[in-house]
């Protein structure tokens, strides 16, 4: 589900706190893109803007997720939007599980 290596890396590349606000940034962003889908609809755009930022922080299922979505707008089809605010808030709950509980 999660990119642990990629996880790893940036939260030591980026120090605590900078770890903090990247992740803080990513969660405003999905949560927009989420908002937007709702009121308009979802694009390739979207699903591939949540892709590459889900990639970016590892969470990894996440992104696989919102790529066959993506490929599926692009394609003309629908797209399983339940499945990926499911697999964001999953992603999420396993991040802080694992990651946030391990730094206090």
């Amino acid at each position: 589900m999660l990119d642990h290596q990629k996880i790893n890396q940036l939260r030591n590349d980026l120090g605590a706190e900078g770890f903090a606000e990247i992740v803080d940034i990513f969660y405003e962003e999905v949560e927009e893109v989420f908002g937007r889908i709702q009121n308009d609809g979802a694009s390739g755009t979207d699903m591939h803007f949540l892709k590459g930022s889900g990639a970016n922080v590892g969470f990894a299922a996440f992104s696989k997720t919102c790529q066959i979505a993506e490929h599926s707008l692009n394609e003309g089809a629908q797209a399983d939007l339940d499945a990926v605010r499911s697999s964001f808030y999953q992603s999420k709950q396993a991040f802080v599980a694992e990651f946030l509980e391990d730094q206090s």
